[in-house]
């Protein structure tokens, strides 16, 4: 924990921040299984994102249905920004990454079951919200 006071006017502000460095200077474990969780979740993310694009322009030769996924993405992204900064500021972030990745699995789990044109923009949607 790396420890910062703060002084503004009167009130002096003791503040914790959780760092990932260790007493030797080099980065934690953790940090790094984070960072190698977040890298294969981005490339899950352009997996899913290539081959269903070009599944839906195969099923119905239409470029306006293979730009709704960029539009689907955009949207979770404006939607979810201001809610989801609240959600990582309030909870705990391992916590928060585990759920995103679990809602991940699971959005891939449903398309296993079902890939149809609107089966695949539902869970881009899921997608996309536990993604960002």
């Amino acid at each position: 924990m790396l420890q910062k006071l703060y002084k503004i006017g009167s009130i002096t502000l003791d503040i914790m921040y959780p760092t990932s460095i260790d007493k030797r200077g080099k980065l934690d474990y953790f940090f790094y299984r984070f960072l190698l969780s977040k890298g294969l979740t981005s490339i899950t993310t352009m997996a899913f994102i290539i081959y269903f694009m070009w599944i839906i322009v195969v099923r119905s030769h239409s470029v306006f249905l293979y730009g709704l996924i960029i539009t689907i993405y955009l949207a979770v992204q404006i939607v979810f920004s201001i809610p989801i900064g609240h959600m990582i500021d309030r909870i705990n972030n391992t916590a928060l990454n585990f759920l995103s990745s679990f809602i991940i699995v699971i959005s891939y789990s449903l398309l296993l079951l079902n890939d149809s044109i609107t089966a695949i923009y539902r869970n881009c949607g899921i997608n996309f919200w536990a993604n960002s």
